[in-house]
């Protein structure tokens, strides 16, 4: 039923530790604009590369990350969104700086978006979360947003709400898609 791509960030921060940019908490994140830029870029043309060579249709296509993951996952989905259906983003958040790419109302009408965060999130405070709820709703995605009893990181809980998010996703493509 799925054909899953696990993309490595393309900055070692650590022997065996990557990251789509670099960061600093100041106590607010701090982040390299050049380097998540970059990175979204490349992630952009990934994307590309994979819905031609798997002969993939975008609504097939969803991205899902934890933290960076999902800031430069919902950097791509809210720039591009004809290149994904959806976005799943545990702990993460929208950062300003795509503000002037974001893609047409119309379009991002039809993104299917699941936000997952913890209430206990000391690296990215839940704040984080609100506001990023409240942006996807003025900008008309198909939101669906969660809260969990954890601190930065992804729970049996959220993962079982978001297979079942994911799950009811490809059921609604495939009752839609002609044989």
């Amino acid at each position: 039923r799925l054909r899953v791509f696990s993309v490595r960030a393309p900055f070692q921060r650590l022997p065996s530790a990557y990251g789509w940019f670099d960061v600093r908490f100041e106590p607010d994140p701090i982040i390299n604009a050049d380097h998540a830029e970059s990175s979204r870029i490349s992630l952009i043309a990934f994307l590309e590369r994979v819905v031609t060579e798997y002969n993939l249709e975008p609504r097939q296509v969803y991205l899902v990350g934890f933290s960076q993951g999902a800031i430069i996952g919902a950097s791509v989905a809210l720039t591009r969104p004809d290149l994904v259906a959806g976005l799943v983003m545990l702990s993460g958040r929208i950062l300003p700086e795509i503000a002037p790419l974001l893609a047409l109302p119309r379009l991002l009408s039809e993104l299917f978006v699941f936000v997952a965060h913890g209430c206990l999130d000391d690296k990215l405070p839940i704040r984080h979360a609100h506001a990023t709820s409240a942006l996807l709703s003025s900008l008309g995605v198909k939101l669906t947003y969660r809260e969990y009893d954890m601190g930065h990181e992804i729970g049996e809980e959220e993962i079982s709400e978001v297979n079942a998010w994911l799950s009811n996703q490809l059921d609604q493509f495939l009752a839609t898609t002609v044989i």
